[in-house]
């Protein structure tokens, strides 16, 4: 899933800094949503929707190609130890190779 904060907030003509205004939160943290690297939650996507002026499910595209099989693999990468990385790195390496 794709989230689409930053293209509707830019569609109502609001900066990082009024949307976050608006619903209560901090202006850095507002753009860690825009770019996926934090999770949208219920309560935070009520408010967004709200101040955007559209449906909280709206904030995500739940279907662009690949979005959670990615975010699954990061953050199961994120969660293994060095040695482990390293490993998953190796396979990636072999993969992009063969594709070649």
């Amino acid at each position: 899933m794709k989230v689409r904060i930053k293209e509707l907030r830019l569609e109502k003509g609001m900066s990082q800094s009024e949307l976050a205004d608006a619903i209560g939160i901090a202006r850095p943290y507002l753009s860690q949503l825009e770019r996926g690297d934090r999770q949208l939650n219920d309560k935070i996507s009520a408010k967004i929707g709200s101040a955007l002026s559209v449906e909280a499910d709206d904030l995500v595209d739940r279907g662009a190609h690949g979005y959670e099989a990615e975010a699954t693999l990061l953050d199961a990468f994120r969660s293994l130890d060095v040695d482990q990385q390293d490993v998953w790195m190796d396979m990636a390496r072999a993969a992009l190779r063969r594709r070649k």
